[in-house]
C-alpha cells in the first residue's frame, strides 16, 4: 500500500488517495479509495486494513546459488580486558577450547554451526549445521551486581573477554549449506594452518599465526590488537 497523492478537492477539503495493487503478473488489479484526510477514516479502509492484517507475512525463498558465508573457527579463550590490553606483538595466546588440536574445526554460518574433520585443504562434517548457541562462544557468566557508582579503570581490566579465533572464511551456496549433512566435504582452497583472525563479539581486533607450545596449540600475535593503547 503506498501514498499516492494528497491534493486539493472542490468543494471539501483534501483528499488521500489510496493504491492498492493485488493479483498474479497475469491478473492485476487495482483498487482506489479516497477518503477527506480530517475527515472520520471510513469504514471501507477498516475493513481493508483488518483483511491485510490477516494475511500471512511470507518472506520469498532465496534461490539455491545464493550465497552465504561460513567461517572456520579452531579455538576461543576467555580473558580479562586487562591482560588482553597489555598483549604485544609476539606474545602467544592459549586458546582454552581448541578443536584444532585434535583435528577439528568449527563451522559457523551466521546462527548455524556444525563440527567437522580438518584435512589438509578440506573439512568433513561431522554432523549437521544447527541452531546457536556455539559452543566456543558459550561459557558461564557470574551474576551481575547492582552498581552504586562509575566501575573504576581497574574494575573495567577485570570484564572477561570471548575471543574467537579463525582461520578463514568461505563462500558457499546455500543449496550447499541445506544439503550438508554429515559426511560433506568442503573444498577451502587453502590451507587450514594459515593466517588467524581474533574476534571479539565479531569484531575483527587482530591477527596471528598457530604456533605450537609444548603439547599445546597457541596463536602468536602479529601486532597490536585493535584498541590497545
Amino acid at each position: 500500500m503506498r501514498l499516492v497523492e494528497v491534493r486539493e478537492a472542490s468543494p471539501g477539503g483534501p483528499l488521500l488517495e489510496v493504491d492498492i495493487g493485488f493479483g498474479q503478473a497475469r491478473g492485476k488489479g487495482r483498487l482506489f479509495l479516497f477518503s477527506l484526510v480530517d475527515g472520520a477514516v471510513p469504514p471501507p479502509f477498516l475493513a481493508i486494513a483488518s483483511l491485510l492484517r490477516q494475511l500471512p507475512q511470507q518472506k520469498p525463498p532465496l534461490p539455491e546459488d545464493f550465497p552465504v558465508m561460513a567461517a572456520g573457527e579452531i579455538g576461543s579463550l576467555r580473558i580479562a580486558a586487562g591482560i588482553l590490553r597489555s598483549a604485544r606483538p609476539g606474545d602467544v595466546l592459549l586458546p582454552e577450547e581448541c578443536p584444532l588440536a585434535r583435528g577439528q574445526i568449527t563451522l559457523v554460518v551466521d546462527t548455524l554451526w556444525a563440527p567437522a574433520e580438518a584435512a589438509g585443504e578440506r573439512l568433513r562434517l561431522r554432523g549437521r549445521f544447527r541452531p546457536r548457541p556455539n559452543p566456543l562462544e558459550t561459557s558461564p557468566m557470574t551474576a551481575p551486581t547492582e552498581a552504586t557508582q562509575s566501575p573504576s579503570d581497574l574494575e573495567l581490566d577485570d570484564v572477561e573477554v570471548t575471543l574467537v579465533f579463525e582461520c578463514g572464511r568461505w563462500p558457499i551456496t546455500l543449496g550447499a549449506l541445506r544439503s550438508a549433512g554429515e559426511g560433506h566435504v568442503f573444498e577451502l582452497g587453502r590451507p587450514l594452518d594459515g593466517p588467524v583472525d581474533i574476534l571479539a563479539n565479531g569484531r575483527l581486533i587482530g591477527r596471528g599465526e598457530i604456533v605450537r607450545v609444548g603439547d599445546t596449540l597457541g596463536v602468536r600475535l602479529h601486532g597490536r590488537l585493535a584498541g590497545n593503547a
